[in-house]
């Protein structure tokens, strides 16, 4: 430092101001660069605010599309048991079907069957009410 009263040399001067106007330009960078970086970090929040909400929706997207995808496999499968299961009663009906042709046949000879017995039976009864004149019991004399 220079004693009281003497002057600095030019040079002295001019070094400091360089100085103090380089130290105020680096604060005016440092300044502008906090600056820039509060703004990148804001923007940078904002985004992953924006983003978090299409994460949950994709994630559950994918949930929905996972469910649809099982369920339409179980579907697949019911639709292919209900085919199945549909050949089998077409497979049952023809076998009922013609087990049915086969009773209707059964019974019509049962029918006619019965139809001879009842004519041979009501024939013999009629026979043997006609009273024979020498077969004729004493016991079952006519209107007794």
């Amino acid at each position: 430092m220079a004693p009281h009263g003497t002057r600095l040399p030019l040079r002295s001067l001019v070094s400091a101001a360089a100085f103090s106007i380089g130290w105020r330009h680096q604060a005016q960078r440092d300044n502008a660069a906090q600056t820039a970086l509060a703004a990148a970090t804001a923007r940078t929040h904002r985004l992953e605010q924006r983003i978090t909400a299409p994460q949950a929706s994709l994630k559950s997207a994918r949930g929905d599309a996972t469910s649809a995808t099982a369920a339409e496999k179980a579907l697949t499968r019911a639709g292919t048991q209900v085919g199945a299961d549909a050949t089998d009663s077409v497979s049952d009906a023809d076998s009922i079907s013609s087990g049915a042709g086969s009773v209707t046949t059964a019974a019509g000879r049962i029918a006619s069957e019965l139809k001879t017995l009842d004519t041979y039976l009501t024939t013999t009864r009629r026979a043997s009410s006609i009273p024979a004149t020498s077969q004729a019991s004493p016991r079952m004399s006519p209107g007794s």
